[in-house]
C-alpha cells in the first residue's frame, strides 16, 4: 500500500514480491502484479528430490538421457537403472554388451574380455574371446587337444569325449569316440524266398570310414533254441570309403529282388544266411560296435533274452521281425533304423525295439546312394 498523494492509500504491484518455487526447475516471477513459476530450461543443474537435471516442466530428475547415468540406462520416468544382463548395453561389470565380467553369462567368440571365463570357449586372448581349437593344447570346453565340446570340430576316433557330437564319427563310447557306423537296415526273407536277404550299413558321422578287413558282421541264429552256438562271420570290409552319412550295402550272393535298381556293394554266400530271428554284432577289429537281435515269436523271443547258459550280444530289447521263417512272409519287408529313409539312420537309445521298426517298403542304399540326411 502506498500514499496516493490525496491523503489516501491505493495499492501498486511490488515487482520483488515473488512466489517461492517448489523446487530448484522453477523461478518466482512479478509481472504487472500477476505471480508466476515458470519452468527452468531443461538440462539445468538442479539439487532437490535426489536428482541433477531439470527436465524443462520444473522437476529434478536423475537423467534425461543414457549418458547422464553410470549404467548408461536412463528409464522412461527419467530416472538411472541399475545395471543388468539384458539391458542391451554394456555396463557394471561387464566386458562386452550385457556378457561377462563374473555376473553376467560368458561372451560369445569375438566378444571383448579380460580373462579366460568371460568367454564361451573359455580362451580370452588379447582382450577378446577366441577359438582354441587350434593352440595345440586341451583348454576351453573341449574334449580333447583342439576337439570336441561346443565350439571345436568333432574328435578323431580314439580321443576323448562326453557324448556322440564331441566326435567326428557321432560315436562316443566310455569317454572315447569309436568308429561310427551303424547297423541301420536288415531284409532276412524277400519275395524270392529265404536267400533274398541284404544287409545294410550306415555311417552318421562327418568324416569318411574305411570299412576294411578289420570290420566284420557276425551273425548267431536264435532259431533253435537255448543251445550252445557262436557267431560267424558272414562278411568283412574290403577296403571301401564310406562316406559321411552314406552307406554300404552286403547281400546274399542268391541275390535280391532290389539289386536291379540298389546293387550290393558285397556278397556272402548263400550258406551263411540270416536267420529270422537272430543276434547279429558290427564289430571292428573285434570289439562290438552295433548288435541288432530281431525275432519272430515267444519262443525265438526267449532264446535271445532269456538263454543264460549260451548267452546272445543284444542292445536292450529285440525287435519283432516282420518274417517268421516261413514262406507265407516271403515278401519284400525290412527291419530300418529310424529316422529311415532321407533322415538317415541316427536313432540309437541302446534299444533296437525302440531304434528300428518295420518298412513295408524297403529302399536300401549302397555306396553310390545320396547321402542321408
Amino acid at each position: 500500500m502506498v500514499c496516493d498523494g490525496e491523503g489516501g492509500t491505493t495499492s501498486t504491484p511490488d515487482e520483488t514480491d515473488v512466489p517461492a518455487p517448489t523446487s530448484d526447475c522453477a523461478t518466482g516471477t512479478c509481472t504487472n502484479g500477476v505471480p508466476g513459476l515458470p519452468a527452468m530450461p531443461a538440462g539445468s543443474a538442479c539439487a532437490s528430490s535426489g536428482g541433477k537435471l531439470c527436465d524443462g516442466a520444473g522437476n529434478c530428475v536423475q537423467c534425461l538421457m543414457a549418458s547422464d547415468c553410470a549404467s548408461l540406462v536412463c528409464s522412461a520416468a527419467s530416472t538411472c537403472l541399475a545395471p543388468s544382463c539384458s539391458d542391451h548395453v554394456r555396463n557394471g561389470n561387464e566386458t562386452d554388451v550385457d556378457c561377462g565380467g563374473g555376473t553376467c553369462p560368458p561372451c560369445a567368440l569375438g566378444k571383448d574380455c579380460q580373462a579366460s571365463a568371460d568367454c564361451t570357449s573359455l580362451d580370452c586372448a588379447s582382450g577378446v574371446c577366441v577359438s582354441s581349437c587350434s593352440d595345440r593344447v586341451q583348454d576351453g570346453q573341449e574334449t580333447d587337444v583342439d576337439c570336441g565340446g561346443p565350439v571345436c570340430a568333432g574328435c578323431a576316433v580314439g580321443k576323448k569325449c562326453l557324448a556322440g557330437t564331441d566326435c567326428g564319427s557321432g560315436r562316443c563310447s566310455s569317454g572315447t569316440c569309436v568308429d561310427g557306423l551303424l547297423i541301420s537296415q536288415i531284409q532276412t526273407r524277400g519275395i524270392n524266398g529265404g536267400s533274398d536277404e541284404w544287409v545294410e550299413l550306415y555311417n552318421p558321422g562327418s568324416a569318411p570310414v574305411t570299412f576294411d578287413s578289420t570290420w566284420s558282421f557276425d551273425a548267431r541264429s536264435a532259431t533253435g533254441g537255448c543251445v550252445t552256438g557262436s557267431y560267424t562271420t558272414r562278411f568283412s570290409g574290403a577296403g571301401q570309403i564310406i562316406p559321411a552319412h552314406g552307406h554300404i550295402l552286403y547281400a546274399n550272393s542268391f541275390g535280391f529282388s532290389e539289386s536291379t535298381t540298389t546293387p550290393a556293394d558285397g556278397t556272402y554266400p548263400t550258406n551263411y544266411g540270416i536267420t529270422d530271428a537272430a543276434s547279429v554284432l558290427l564289430e571292428h577289429g573285434g570289439a562290438v560296435v552295433d548288435a541288432l537281435c530281431f525275432y519272430y515269436d515267444t519262443t525265438t523271443l526267449a532264446t535271445l533274452t532269456m538263454c543264460s547258459a549260451y548267452p546272445y550280444t543284444c542292445s536292450g530289447t529285440p525287435v519283432q521281425n516282420p518274417h517268421d521263417n516261413t514262406t507265407a512272409t516271403d515278401q519284400d519287408q525290412s527291419l530300418e533304423r529310424k529316422p529311415g529313409g532321407s533322415g538317415g539312420n541316427t536313432q540309437s537309445t541302446g534299444v533296437n525295439a525302440s531304434d528300428f521298426s518295420s518298412n513295408p517298403a524297403p529302399d536300401p542304399h549302397d555306396l553310390a546312394s545320396p547321402p542321408t540326411p
